[in-house]
C-alpha cells in the first residue's frame, strides 16, 4: 500500500527548498529568473484560462487554484448543460462523495468513505447553516431547486478551522442568484415517471429586482414532492418491500433576500418531510433562519458584523409511538452575534479574521418531558475566534491560521491550518495540513447517558496538483485523514442506548479530475478511491480482519464521466455515466431471531441522458427532458453501521422533464 504521508513529506521538503530563495512580490508580476525556469512555471497570466473565484475557502473571494482547501465547484452552466434532476445527482458526481441511507429513509452523503451524517459536513444555503441542530444531519432528495442556483462550492476535507464543529470532513454552500442576476420572474415546473407511477413533481417561483428605489429584493418559493424510489425489493428475511408506497418526500421552502446599500437581510423557511419505509412513521425538519449582515468597507479593510437567529424542529418523528419517539423530538434555537473581516496592509500580506458568541437552547417538543439531565430546558454557550494570515510570494502563497472554539462543558479546541498553494499559467499546486473536530450536536449530548462523550478530532493532510490549458484541465489529489474518538450510536457498559466514542479511523486515497473542451463537445469526469488503513471503530468496518474491503455502505472506487454536446446556443445533448464498485452492509436475515449478516452489493453502472432546448417562444421557455438510469440499474443506498438496518433502493429508470418560464 502506498504511504501518502511519505509522499506529502517529500513534497513539502522539495517545495520548501525551492522557496528558500523566493522573493515576496506580486504573483502576477514578471520575475527575474532564468529563461528555462520561467518557461516551466510560466508566471505571466494567461487570459485564455478562466481563473474561477470561490468564497467558501476563507470567506473572501479567492482563486480556486490558490484557495487553502481542496474545492469542487459546479456552476449554473454545469447544472444546466448536464441535465441534473436533483441536488443528489449533483453531489454524486463529486469525487469522493457517495449516497447512503440513515434510519427512517434519511438519505444523505458520505465523504471519502466516511458517513458524514450527524455533523461531519456543514451544509449551507447562501451561507445559512441548514444542518439540523439535534444530530447535525442534512437529509437530501427532493429538497432544493436547481434552476435558481448560481453555483455550488464544495470543500473536500477538513473545514472546521473556518466553519467549526459541523465541517469536520467538508463544507457545501449553495449560492443562489441575487435580484439583479434574476432581473424579473421565472417559474419552473418539473415532473417524473418511474415504474408506472409518478416519481416527482416540482413548482418553483423566483423573482429578482428593485422593490423600491435603492432596495433590491430576491424571493423564491418551492414545493417539491416525490418518492425516493418506486422500486420493489425482497429483503434477505423474505420480506417484500414496495418503496413506491413508503418513501414519500415533500418539501416547502420560502426564501428571500433584501439588500440596501451595504445592509443585507436573508431569511429562509423550510418544511421538509420524509417517510420511513421500515417503520409506520414520517420525519419532519422544520427550519426558520434569519440573518442581518452589514459590510463596512474602508481602504484596505472590510468588516462585516452579523446577527443570525435559527429556530428548528430537527428530525421530529411523526405518527410514532409517543413512549418511544417523544424522547427524540426536540425544539431548538440558536442565536449568534459575530463578525467576519479582512485586512490587506501590504501587497504581499492579507489577513482574514472573525469571531462569534452564540447560545443554543433546546427542550423536548412535549413540554412535560424532562431531558436526560433532569432539566426541562437546557442552554449551552459557545465562543469562537479565528484568524489567518496569507503571505503572497512569487512561487508560493502560505496560509497560516487557526480557530479557537469553546462550546458548553467540552474542553476548548485549538485548530491550526497551514497551507502552501500557488497558481501559475499552466499549472497549480496545493499542500494542506489542518485539524478539524466534530462537536457533539444537542441530541448526541442529551442521549449521552455515560456523560463521557468528547468531540471527534480529525487530522487532515492533502496535496493537489493541476495542469491547465484552454482545452484540457487535469487535477490530481491525495489525502490522508485520521479521525480520533469517532462518535457512534451504541450502548454503554450497562447496555443503555447512548452516543459513545467508539475508536479511531484512518483513511487514505486518491482523486483525479479532468475536463476536455473541444469545439462543441465538453467532456468532464473524475475517479476517486479511498483505502481504510486502520480502524478500531468496528461499527463502520466491513470486516475487522480484512480492512481492504473498506467501510460499510461506501464503494472504494467511483468513476464519473459527463459528456455534453452543444449543438448551438439553443440545443444541448448530454450523457452522464457513474460506475461504483461493490459495497457492503449488514442486514437482518431472520425476523424472529433478529439475526444479522453481511450483504454484498454488486458494482453498478448508471447512465443518464438528457436534452435541453433553450429560448423557445422568443426566449420565454427553456426545456430539459431526459431519462435517468437508462440501464435500470438497481442501486442500494446502504446503512453505514453494522446494526442491520435495511438499505433503500434508488430510483429505477425515470423519465423526467423540467419547464422553465422566463417571465
Amino acid at each position: 500500500m502506498y504511504n501518502i504521508k511519505t509522499y506529502l513529506l517529500v513534497f513539502f521538503c522539495i517545495l520548501l527548498t525551492q522557496l528558500s530563495n523566493a522573493q515576496t512580490t506580486d504573483s502576477l508580476q514578471q520575475v527575474g529568473v532564468s529563461s528555462s525556469i520561467n518557461d516551466i512555471i510560466q508566471l505571466k497570466p494567461d487570459g485564455s484560462i478562466v481563473q474561477t473565484k470561490v468564497t467558501i475557502a476563507n470567506l473572501t473571494e479567492t482563486n480556486i487554484y490558490e484557495a487553502p482547501n481542496i474545492i469542487s465547484i459546479l456552476t449554473e452552466e454545469d447544472i444546466k448543460n448536464l441535465g441534473y434532476r436533483d441536488l443528489l445527482d449533483v453531489l454524486n458526481t463529486i469525487p469522493g462523495v457517495n449516497i447512503a441511507n440513515d434510519v427512517q429513509n434519511g438519505t444523505s452523503i458520505g465523504m471519502r468513505g466516511i458517513w458524514t451524517e450527524e455533523g461531519k459536513v456543514q451544509f449551507m444555503l447562501n451561507g445559512l447553516v441548514m444542518n439540523d441542530m439535534a444530530y447535525g444531519s442534512i437529509i437530501l432528495g427532493h429538497r432544493f431547486a436547481l434552476t435558481n442556483i448560481k453555483r455550488i462550492e464544495i470543500i473536500r476535507g477538513a473545514g472546521s478551522s473556518i466553519y467549526g464543529g459541523l465541517a469536520a470532513l467538508g463544507a457545501i454552500n449553495i449560492i443562489t442568484k441575487t435580484g439583479q442576476e434574476i432581473n424579473g420572474h421565472s417559474l419552473n415546473l418539473a415532473g417524473g415517471l418511474s415504474n408506472g407511477a409518478t416519481s416527482r413533481g416540482l413548482i418553483n417561483y423566483n423573482y429578482g429586482g428593485a422593490l423600491i428605489k435603492g432596495i433590491e429584493l430576491t424571493a423564491s418559493g418551492l414545493v417539491n414532492i416525490g418518492n425516493a424510489s418506486n422500486e420493489k425489493r425482497t429483503q434477505p428475511d423474505s420480506t417484500l418491500v414496495n418503496f413506491k408506497d413508503s418513501s414519500l418526500v415533500n418539501n416547502v421552502q420560502v426564501m428571500f433576500r433584501l439588500k440596501y446599500k451595504n445592509l443585507v437581510f436573508k431569511h429562509v423557511y423550510e418544511d421538509y418531510n420524509f417517510q420511513a419505509t421500515f417503520e409506520p412513521i414520517a420525519s419532519l425538519v422544520r427550519t426558520a433562519i434569519s440573518n442581518f449582515t452589514y459590510n463596512f468597507k474602508f481602504k484596505n479593510i472590510n468588516i462585516a458584523p452579523f446577527i443570525d437567529s435559527k429556530w428548528q424542529l430537527p428530525w421530529n418523528t411523526q405518527y410514532g409511538d409517543p413512549t418511544i419517539y417523544d424522547k427524540q423530538n426536540l425544539i431548538t434555537k440558536r442565536q449568534i452575534l459575530g463578525l467576519n473581516g479582512g485586512y490587506k496592509p501590504l501587497k504581499w500580506l492579507n489577513f482574514v479574521f472573525g469571531t462569534q458568541v452564540y447560545n443554543d437552547n433546546y427542550r423536548y417538543h412535549r413540554k412535560s418531558l424532562a431531558l436526560s439531565n433532569g432539566k426541562f430546558v437546557q442552554s449551552y454557550n459557545g465562543a469562537v475566534v479565528y484568524t489567518e494570515a496569507v503571505f503572497i510570494s512569487k512561487y508560493a502563497n502560505a496560509t497560516l491560521g487557526g480557530r479557537f472554539d469553546k462550546y458548553a462543558y467540552f474542553e476548548p479546541e485549538l485548530l491550526p491550518r497551514i497551507s502552501i498553494t500557488k497558481s501559475f499559467t499552466k499549472w497549480h499546486y496545493k499542500l494542506l495540513y489542518g485539524k478539524a473536530f466534530k462537536i457533539p450536536p444537542l441530541q448526541n449530548i442529551n442521549l449521552d447517558v455515560t456523560g463521557n462523550l468528547v468531540p471527534e478530532e480529525i487530522t487532515d493532510m492533502q496535496a493537489e496538483m493541476g495542469l491547465h490549458h484552454k482545452l484540457v484541465d487535469v487535477t490530481a489529489t491525495v489525502f490522508n485523514t485520521t479521525i480520533q474518538n469517532l462518535i457512534v450510536f451504541g450502548y454503554d457498559a450497562l447496555q443503555n442506548e447512548s452516543y459513545v466514542n467508539s475508536g479511531n479511523v484512518h483513511t487514505q486515497g486518491f482523486e483525479l479530475e479532468y475536463k476536455l473542451k473541444l469545439n462543441k463537445f465538453t467532456l468532464k469526469g473524475n475517479y476517486s478511491n479511498y483505502n481504510l488503513v486502520a480502524s478500531t471503530a468496528n461499527e463502520i468496518v466491513v470486516d475487522t480482519l480484512n480492512l481492504k474491503l473498506g467501510t460499510l455502505a461506501f464503494p472504494k472506487h467511483k468513476i464519473v464521466t459527463m459528456l455534453a454536446y452543444k449543438i448551438n446556443t439553443k440545443h444541448t445533448l448530454c450523457a452522464n455515466y457513474i460506475y461504483q464498485a461493490k459495497k457492503y452492509a449488514y442486514e437482518r436475515i431472520n425476523t424472529y431471531t433478529d439475526e444479522y449478516a453481511l450483504s454484498t452489493f454488486a458494482p453498478t453502472h448508471k447512465l443518464n441522458i438528457s436534452y435541453q432546448r433553450n429560448g423557445l417562444f422568443n426566449k420565454l421557455l427553456d426545456i430539459n427532458v431526459g431519462v435517468y438510469n437508462v440501464l435500470n440499474t438497481t442501486e442500494h443506498y446502504a446503512y453505514s453501521f453494522n446494526q442491520g438496518y435495511a438499505p433503500m433502493l434508488g430510483m429505477g429508470r425515470e423519465l423526467f422533464i423540467n419547464f422553465k418560464f422566463n417571465l
